[in-house]
């Protein structure tokens, strides 16, 4: 639902550039780029859905993900931040997991739908 939102705002000429715009300020002001991490990275993992869809990564996302947690907590721990060269910017922070996630959320609906013994009392 909320996706679906976020399509038809993005689609609207009208809405699409100041929401952008603020938006990409917001992602910007979180702090996250400056220990490397990227957006998806911040994601609640301890859902069965988010389980399920770190599962289906493959090894080198994981261990890539894996590491940005090691290095941003060793910062963290030093309350220091990467130099500025090294901050991760908007253009590189493509999602690698809201796709997996949206699909393993569809394949959940979908089984829910077909579960007609689950929901019919009488069968």
């Amino acid at each position: 639902m909320e996706f679906q939102i976020a399509r038809a705002i993005l689609k609207s000429p009208f809405w699409s550039g100041p929401l952008l715009r603020l938006s990409m300020r917001y992602v910007s002001a979180m702090g996250h780029y400056q220990y490397g991490l990227k957006t998806d990275d911040l994601l609640i993992a301890e859902t069965p859905q988010m389980t399920e869809a770190l599962r289906r990564l493959d090894d080198t996302t994981i261990y890539e993900r894996n590491y940005r947690f090691k290095n941003a907590l060793q910062l963290s721990l030093e309350h220091k931040v990467l130099p500025e060269y090294m901050w991760t910017n908007t253009f590189e922070d493509e999602s690698y997991l809201l796709n997996k996630w949206e699909a393993v959320n569809n394949e959940e609906a979908e089984t829910q739908a077909y579960d007609y013994p689950k929901s019919n009392p009488f069968w």
